[in-house]
């Protein structure tokens, strides 16, 4: 008697669990499918200027070391100089 009492009030606390989650999905649901509003404002301003040919320097100046992935160091093994 008392097990079947007992699954009973587990059954009423479940469904006072769930149904506030069905309640709230639902209410997701409905405001996600709902139709967007198409946007009301002005397009923004944009300057327009004229188009000037000319010609610009494409180098620029900079200092500064290069160190690679995997760096060797070069020996001669004979007296002498390296050419290359």
């Amino acid at each position: 008697m008392f097990h079947l009492l007992s699954l009973r009030l587990e059954r009423r606390r479940l469904r006072l669990h769930v149904a506030p989650l069905l309640v709230f999905s639902l209410i997701l649901a409905l405001i996600g499918c709902r139709k967007s509003q198409q946007p009301t404002s002005t397009p923004p301003d944009v300057d327009v200027v004229e188009v000037v040919q000319k010609d610009v320097p494409i180098w620029k100046e900079w200092i500064g070391t290069l160190d690679g992935l995997w760096n060797a160091q070069i020996r001669l093994q004979v007296i002498g100089y390296s050419l290359r």
